[in-house]
C-alpha cells in the first residue's frame, strides 16, 4: 500500500486537464463516447462492478490510435473542496460527468472547462464522497490512500473505430505493463 499527496494527486488531474484542454473539442466527444462504452461495458460484464459502489474514470492514453482509460473503486477516498470550489466557478477537483445505475455511481472528466454544479454536488453528496471538513486548511488535505492491492479495469480503444476495444483487470497501473494488441486497421464487416 502506498500513500501519495493529495497535493500530488490534484497536481496530475491539473495536468490531465492541460493536456486536455490542449487537444480541443472534437477530442472530448471521442472520449465521452469511449468512457461511456467502458462504464457499460464494466457495470453489465465486470465483475470488479461488485467492490464498490463508487468508482472514477481517468483518461491514461490519448494519441493518434489508442484511447485508454482506467475504472477503479474509490475504496473511502474523497474529494476535498477548496473555498474556491463554488456552484457555478470552473473547478479542476469536482468531476465534470457522471453515470449513476444500479445504486453505483462512476464519475468521470472529459470537458476542457468544467463549472461545477449543484448536480454533481447533490449526486456526490448522496454516495458521501465530499469531505469539506477541510475547507479552511487547504494545504493539509488528508493523503490520498493507493492500495496496489485492489484491481481496477482498463479499456483500449482504437480511436478509429470504438467498438474495437479490450478490457484488462489488472493490479497493475496503466502505461507499466504491456497494452493489448488491438487490429485498428481491420475492416468491419458491413450487414
Amino acid at each position: 500500500m502506498k500513500l501519495f499527496s493529495y497535493n500530488m494527486f490534484i497536481g496530475l488531474i491539473i495536468l490531465f486537464f492541460c493536456c486536455s484542454a490542449m487537444k480541443g473539442g472534437d477530442g472530448d466527444h471521442l472520449r465521452n463516447e469511449a468512457i461511456i462504452i467502458a462504464i457499460n461495458d464494466f457495470l453489465d460484464n465486470c465483475s470488479l462492478q461488485k467492490t464498490d459502489s463508487v468508482f472514477s474514470v481517468y483518461i491514461d492514453i490519448d494519441n493518434e490510435d489508442i484511447l485508454g482509460l482506467s475504472i477503479s473503486g474509490e475504496y473511502g477516498n474523497k474529494i476535498y473542496p477548496t473555498s474556491k470550489d463554488t456552484i457555478g466557478a470552473e473547478t479542476r477537483i469536482f468531476p465534470s460527468h457522471y453515470i449513476e445505475r444500479n445504486n453505483k455511481l462512476i464519475y468521470y472528466w472529459v470537458d476542457s472547462i468544467n463549472v461545477l454544479t449543484e448536480e454533481i454536488i447533490r449526486v456526490l453528496a448522496k454516495y458521501n464522497q465530499i469531505d469539506s471538513s477541510f475547507v479552511s486548511y487547504e494545504k493539509a488535505y488528508p493523503d490520498y490512500l493507493l492500495d496496489e492491492s485492489i484491481k481496477g479495469a482498463d479499456y483500449y480503444f482504437c480511436k478509429n473505430d470504438l467498438s474495437i476495444y479490450k478490457r484488462v483487470v489488472t493490479r497493475i497501473a496503466m502505461g507499466w505493463y504491456d497494452p493489448p494488441k488491438l487490429n485498428c486497421n481491420k475492416k468491419r464487416k458491413k450487414n
